[in-house]
């Protein structure tokens, strides 16, 4: 990661396109052999936790009719369950970036979304903070050949985005090429968390667009490139919203989870 703030601190409000796209490509070509390094492989086991809300029941339908349509429901970055869940916050040596930086922050959140995953449906902190303290289910799926998956990287200090305000403020210039190559950049800046706070969830993580969800926030499990296996129902999920998901959802192992 060091690395890539070399490559982009001349980009800092520079209006000249040429500039603009010469930093994108090689920010573009970062981003690639990163995710690479960090992809997940197929036949691998992986866990989402999903929480209901307490005395809502149409809430808790319809996650579960997404759940029964084989589709995943992703949210802003970083507005999750943990409104600061990336490290995106440091921006040096540029007041006016400073004063509109929770502009920018709102910009980016806008333009990604994520689904997060981890790697054990026997992670007692997960379950409390993801599936309302065991008012949730824990699904498992398996991941395919050609999945669009990666690690999260734990950080010990935060990442500088101060080149990127640029991009965010000039994507309204990019051609359709360009723009997707500025998307990949900037997803790398989310793909980081505070080590200490955040390393013992294991993420595992797929990130989108706005520009590339046709459908409101559900995004095809095929399109992520996993196939749900069976599901882990907390101990106290109640028995409305537990019928009603073994009504609806077909074709996996149901499991009653006891902390």
């Amino acid at each position: 990661m060091d690395d890539f703030y070399s490559k982009k601190q001349d980009l800092l409000l520079n209006d000249n396109l040429d500039v603009l796209l010469k930093k994108i490509d090689e920010m573009d070509e970062y981003a690639t052999q990163y995710f690479e390094s960090v992809k997940i492989p197929e036949n691998l086991e992986i866990y989402k936790y999903v929480s209901f809300k307490d005395q809502n029941e149409e809430s808790n339908q319809r996650k579960i009719l997404t759940i029964a349509n084989n589709k995943i429901f992703v949210n802003d970055v970083g507005k999750q369950t943990d409104e600061n869940d990336t490290i995106l916050g440091k921006c040096e040596g540029n007041e006016i970036i400073k004063r509109n930086f929770k502009t920018f922050q709102s910009l980016l959140r806008t333009i990604l979304k994520s689904a997060s995953f981890t790697t054990s449906k026997d992670l007692p902190y997960m379950w409390e903070k993801y599936a309302n303290n065991y008012n949730g289910i824990c699904i498992k799926y398996l991941t395919l050949k050609n999945n669009k998956l990666h690690r999260m990287t734990y950080y010990e200090r935060l990442v500088d985005i101060t080149g990127l305000f640029t991009i965010i403020n000039n994507l309204s210039r990019l051609s359709p090429e360009y723009r997707e190559k500025a998307f990949n950049a900037l997803n790398v800046f989310t793909n980081y968390k505070d080590k200490d706070k955040f390393e013992k969830e294991f993420e595992i993580r797929y990130s989108t667009t706005q520009e590339l969800i046709d459908n409101g926030y559900e995004v095809p499990n095929g399109d992520i490139g996993i196939t749900p296996l069976s599901i882990y129902i907390g101990s106290r999920v109640n028995q409305k919203d537990k019928d009603f998901l073994l009504k609806n959802v077909q074709n996996v192992a149901f499991y009653n989870y006891d902390n």
